[in-house]
């Protein structure tokens, strides 16, 4: 894919994106909770489960609030 598009994907089934190397962009209730590598993310959060990394990022978003 061209490096001047993007593609917009809405989906709560994020074991779709696993091994994905896409740039994301995660939003709870307008809250933008993560922006940036999905693997990255998922390393991050030391997790290989995108829904578990989910609900950690949830998790630390609302300790913020």
């Amino acid at each position: 894919m061209s490096n001047n598009k993007s593609v917009l994907i809405s989906t709560h089934q994020l074991q779709d994106l696993n091994n994905s190397d896409s740039e994301v962009i995660f939003i709870d209730n307008g809250v933008k909770l993560y922006e940036g590598n999905f693997n990255e993310w998922l390393s991050k959060l030391k997790t290989n489960n995108p829904d578990e990394a989910f609900e950690k990022t949830i998790e630390m978003n609302s300790k913020l609030s």
